[in-house]
């Protein structure tokens, strides 16, 4: 089936052609056409069901049966190429090294708090042990002069489009030699790109490094779980509580520094069992005036005898938005930041009539989508991350199993060809299951972080019914926050 009928709980009625991705607003007859259709009636009987419920004469109902059956008859005729198959190649690897959007170093892999649930804490296995290492400086020098032969090659369409290079860790702080280094190094190259240098920090150490970070326009992403009961999890190893540190770095910079508090500062708050969104959002606008990001617990690589204490501290971001009595407002409040508007904006974006992926689909008289079976992205499309102990992974969202190349004392390793081959074994016995899943079109699911299973798996496929529950509820979204709809369509798609 390719035509949903979809009734909103504001009682308006869409019809959604899966083929060309059309949604349209239809009336209630057209689609009480759709229900008795689904009651296998005949068209004599739905004429004579229209006639008696909505007082129609003959004409008037065979007029919207018509229109039911245009809607119908365009879900076969029009559609769009689609090919889920596409294999990974080395000349598409190549692209992304050459448009590199994001480094990322492993500063260190030691952290002055030891919070519950850190992905690198007893919870998980799918890292490298922490052995208070520091990532060498020679080790980054030696991929970013690999990485500048591919920015000097004409695969290379990046200039004047802003590089981001990060600091992570661990807590990169403990090792500011090296980000003051990696500053030098970047300020001495010719890029023809603008550079922008972002840090995920605890702020336990923020206050002392503020002036260098600000005087160079750092942008800080500050983890911090909502006020101190909230925040109770982010604790010293001697189990203490890190909260007044963090709170006061805060109000220093927020009071001396305040143009770069408001433009370069960000929060991040992990959702779990002692806060809520609501209590996040609250606290963060009472008192900094900000709305944080709020992200899940990792749910990839727990070990199996932590799984039922894992269950305990997780909390799911929409469950918790419906649980509040402030629903409606916190969906307008955290805007981008909503876990489920991220979700539509790439709905919508991938699906829309007036999205094209380059210049090139544009000019094109029929439209095709290819991309890779799952979400899984190109690799290094999005960053390249290297760890303390020299391993290469398209992020630092996988687990560190999953590396892709290494840099040595000698040179970078990185054979694209393996790349393609490790890539193509996973992906293509999936490729079957994405073509009959109806999210395939927006599909966010990496390969990585799939389920260990001998068979392909994927948690987020989507039958017929399930996506139909999914598009009543981004209907339902969108009609309560139509400013949503107007800023993904003017601010993304059409930016």
């Amino acid at each position: 089936m390719v035509s949903f009928y979809i009734q909103s709980n504001n009682n308006n009625y869409y019809h959604f052609n899966f083929n060309t991705k059309v949604l349209s607003l239809i009336s209630p007859i057209t689609f009480r056409i759709s229900t008795l259709m689904n009651e296998e009636k005949d068209e004599a009987s739905i004429l004579a069901i229209l006639s008696t419920e909505y007082n129609l004469n003959s004409n008037d109902a065979k007029f919207y049966l018509s229109q039911y059956s245009q809607f119908e008859k365009a879900t076969i005729q029009y559609s769009i190429a689609e090919n889920y198959n596409m294999e990974l190649t080395p000349q598409m690897i190549e692209a992304t090294l050459s448009n590199l959007e994001q480094i990322t170093f492993e500063v260190t892999d030691a952290c002055n708090l030891k919070c519950k649930y850190c992905g690198y804490g007893d919870f998980y296995e799918n890292y490298d042990a922490r052995t208070h290492k520091n990532l060498p400086i020679e080790h980054a020098k030696k991929l970013i002069e690999f990485l500048s032969k591919y920015w000097e090659t004409k695969e290379n369409l990046s200039e004047g489009e802003v590089i981001y290079v990060s600091f992570y860790g661990g807590e990169p702080l403990l090792n500011m030699p090296f980000i003051k280094s990696i500053v030098r190094l970047f300020d001495s190259y010719n890029l023809k790109r603008p550079i922008k240098y972002t840090m995920t920090t605890n702020a336990i150490l923020l206050k002392k490094h503020i002036g260098y970070l600000a005087s160079h326009d750092f942008h800080l992403l500050i983890s911090l779980d909502g006020n101190k009961y909230n925040n109770s999890y982010r604790v010293w190893p001697n189990g203490k509580s890190s909260y007044n540190i963090v709170y006061e770095c805060m109000k220093y910079i927020q009071d001396n520094l305040p143009a770069y508090f408001k433009d370069n500062i960000e929060f991040n708050a992990v959702l779990h069992d002692k806060n809520s969104v609501e209590e996040i959002i609250n606290f963060f606008r009472e008192e900094f005036s900000k709305t944080p990001l709020i992200g899940e617990l990792n749910l990839n690589g727990i070990k199996k005898e932590k799984k039922d204490e894992f269950k305990t501290l997780f909390k799911d971001t929409a469950q918790s938005i419906n649980e509040s009595s402030q629903k409606g407002k916190l969906e307008k409040i955290m805007k981008d930041k909503d876990p489920f508007l991220n979700l539509l904006t790439v709905f919508i974006q991938r699906n829309s009539i007036m999205s094209y992926p380059d210049y090139n689909s544009l000019f094109s008289l029929k439209r095709k989508i290819q991309s890779l079976p799952t979400g899984t992205c190109i690799p290094f499309s999005k960053k390249i991350f290297i760890t303390v102990n020299g391993k290469l992974l398209p992020c630092e969202r996988i687990g560190q199993e999953y590396s892709l190349g290494y840099v040595t004392n000698q040179k970078v390793e990185l054979d694209l060809d393996v790349i393609c081959k490790y890539y193509n074994k996973w992906l293509m016995p999936i490729s079957q299951k994405c073509g009959t899943c109806y999210m395939r079109h927006s599909c966010q699911h990496c390969i990585f972080n799939f389920p260990n299973s001998e068979k392909p798996f994927c948690i987020d496929y989507l039958d017929k019914e399930n996506f139909k529950r999914f598009l009543k509820r981004a209907i339902d979204y969108l009609e309560r926050n139509p400013q949503s709809y107007r800023h993904i369509m003017k601010d993304i798609i059409m930016r």
